[in-house]
């Protein structure tokens, strides 16, 4: 795997260049796939998290017994066979795209306003519930050690409560979303609302990170899995395109093709590897998720006053 590894890094890299490009504003890069020459609402906080929080997440863990941690996790996973279980993951993904698709067709020959419930649905059932069956407990089984189950959900030893500190960054991360996004008071009826919106992504991260992007990490290593699963993630939702469940600044951006998902989702996707990767605390990663989603989602509702 070493030998692939490499061209993933470059391959990934030369994606997000390629796509921050054509998003880039200015007269240079009219044409290539930003005709106002403007930067896309909602793409600056979008920038600006992860270039405050990765420094950040790694000053907050560069101290820590981060070896005894990614020890554990390949102990967890060292009776799984972790290429297959790739594969598995990728045939699940692909009946989420395809689900999605049909089952919001189904749902348009009732009426229109059920099309965005179709997302949702197949996020339960193909990010969640058919993982668990083909990855044998959703890759949470007990191997050598502890379980990644615990590892993720568990962070109660004493050696190990370093983990939290992610908790400071992940803050520091939402409140630079917040204050670029900001515009008015929102009501609490909005609050709930897009706070719900957001909790549907639950099963999807714990997919894209807890699933997918540790095996990634395992078969690739660190930085190529992180990127690896960004990219997966960023063209999932290009291609989930107009039946994403979110309105607003985190769906049309992917709806404008495969370079604004990667300037979008898979920027921010970076983020969310990165912070998985240094603290697997699938708290904070859920947390950092769904407060980044209500933060660009509330704003949009008609709900704000």
């Amino acid at each position: 795997m070493r030998a692939v590894r490499g061209p993933v890094v470059v391959g990934c890299l030369v994606l997000y260049a390629l796509a921050l490009v054509s998003v880039l504003p200015g007269p240079l890069f009219i044409g290539a796939g930003n005709d106002t020459g403007d930067v896309p609402e909602g793409l600056w906080a979008v920038w600006l998290a992860p270039l405050v929080g990765i420094p950040l997440v790694w000053a907050f863990a560069v101290f820590a017994d981060r070896t005894s941690l990614d020890t554990a996790v390949r102990d967890a996973l060292a009776e799984h066979s972790l290429g297959r279980e790739v594969c598995w993951l990728a045939v699940c993904l692909l009946g989420f795209l395809g689900g999605s698709v049909a089952l919001a067709w189904l749902f348009g020959l009732f009426s229109a306003d059920f099309l965005l419930l179709a997302a949702p649905v197949m996020r339960v059932l193909f990010l969640f519930v058919v993982p668990l069956l083909f990855t044998d407990r959703a890759g949470f089984t007990v191997s050598a050690g502890r379980s990644m189950a615990s590892l993720a959900m568990r962070i109660d030893l004493p050696a190990e409560r370093w983990r939290w500190l992610g908790l400071v960054p992940v803050l520091l991360c939402l409140a630079v979303v917040a204050a670029v996004e900001f515009r008015a008071p929102f009501t609490p009826l909005a609050l709930l609302i897009g706070l719900a919106l957001a909790a549907v992504v639950v099963p999807e991260e714990l997919f894209f990170r807890a699933l997918l992007q540790t095996r990634l990490e395992l078969l690739l290593g660190r930085w190529a899995g992180i990127l690896a699963a960004s990219v997966v993630y960023a063209l999932t939702y290009a291609l989930l395109g107009r039946y994403s469940a979110f309105p607003g600044p985190a769906g049309p951006l992917a709806m404008r093709g495969v370079d604004f998902a990667l300037a979008s989702y898979g920027i921010l996707g970076l983020l969310y590897g990165f912070v998985w990767s240094m603290y697997r605390n699938i708290w904070l990663t859920l947390l950092l998720r769904i407060g980044v989603i209500s933060l660009l989602v509330i704003p949009t509702m008609d709900l704000v006053g």
